[in-house]
């Protein structure tokens, strides 16, 4: 019950926060939970295979890095997830552009961390 709790709330961050805060910038099309469900699961898989294949390529030294930089490495990583996704497939989620994607980022992992802390 808790994870259909989490998942209906990130949907709804995708579909009804994420584009008020970013004016549209990002959106899913025609607000279908469906069409949000599979953005996330998008954005995840994306974020999954940047995050390993890059870990890996730089021999472990981007999670440290990542440290330093306090997490704008990795907002800028899951930007590039939101993009690509947009790109990929722009009946699922339109992005306007790689300032809106770190945005639509932004957003995304504030809702997350709140999501966690709540539930």
């Amino acid at each position: 019950m808790e994870a259909l709790l989490k998942l209906f709330l990130m949907v709804a961050t995708l579909i009804w926060l994420v584009p008020a805060f970013t004016q549209h910038a990002v959106h899913v099309p025609r607000n279908g939970v469906i069409r949000g469900i599979a953005a996330l699961v998008g954005i995840g898989v994306v974020n999954w295979f940047v995050w390993t294949g890059i870990t890996v390529l730089s021999l472990g030294v981007i999670i440290p890095l990542n440290f330093l930089t306090l997490g704008i490495i990795g907002l800028l990583f899951n930007g590039l997830a939101f993009l690509a996704i947009g790109r990929l497939f722009p009946s699922v989620l339109y992005v306007r552009s790689f300032e809106s994607a770190v945005m639509a980022a932004f957003v995304t992992t504030l809702a997350t961390w709140l999501i966690e802390r709540l539930i």
